[in-house]
């Protein structure tokens, strides 16, 4: 329960970037500025990047693509981790 929770937090908290990057980066940036001014400056830098690779998504078959690429590049490595699995019999094997 508490990972759905944390999963859609990240996610209200990327489209809000998605959608106000530059006014979620001079919040962070106010907030942070008074007691980490290096700090700040260096989050904010990262949240303009992190918005302007989430603006490469145009449309909900991009996103699409995108969802059907990184399911096949985790199903992989699912297939890798079975792999070895397998190549160990015995205590640590299936």
């Amino acid at each position: 329960m508490l990972l759905c929770v944390l999963v859609a937090a990240l996610a209200l908290v990327a489209f809000l970037i998605w959608r106000n990057t530059e006014a979620v980066s001079s919040w962070v940036e106010k907030s942070l500025r008074p007691r980490f001014p290096n700090a700040a400056r260096t989050v904010c830098e990262r949240i303009t990047t992190f918005g302007d690779g989430l603006r490469t998504i145009h449309g909900v078959s991009s996103f699409l693509q995108l969802v059907g690429l990184s399911t096949l590049i985790w199903l992989l490595i699912a297939v890798a981790y079975v792999q070895v699995a397998h190549a160990y019999p015995g205590r640590y094997g299936i």
